[in-house]
């Protein structure tokens, strides 16, 4: 007899998906040898926005 796995749904809170995007954001900076101010700038963004999105900074003032 085969028995049926019960399937539960993957639930992750924000930080599981902020770490996520900050892996992947600063992954893409390092391989393209972009510095935080180059993304910044074609992202139209500032270079302390980026820093804290990589340095988990923005999301922390977010909890507060």
């Amino acid at each position: 007899m085969i028995e049926e796995l019960e399937t539960k749904p993957f639930i992750h809170d924000d930080e599981y998906y902020y770490k996520i995007i900050r892996t992947n954001i600063k992954r893409f900076r390092n391989r393209k040898n972009w510095t935080q101010q180059k993304l910044a700038d074609m992202a139209d963004l500032s270079r302390e926005y980026i820093c804290d999105i990589e340095n988990e900074s923005r999301n922390n003032d977010e909890k507060n």
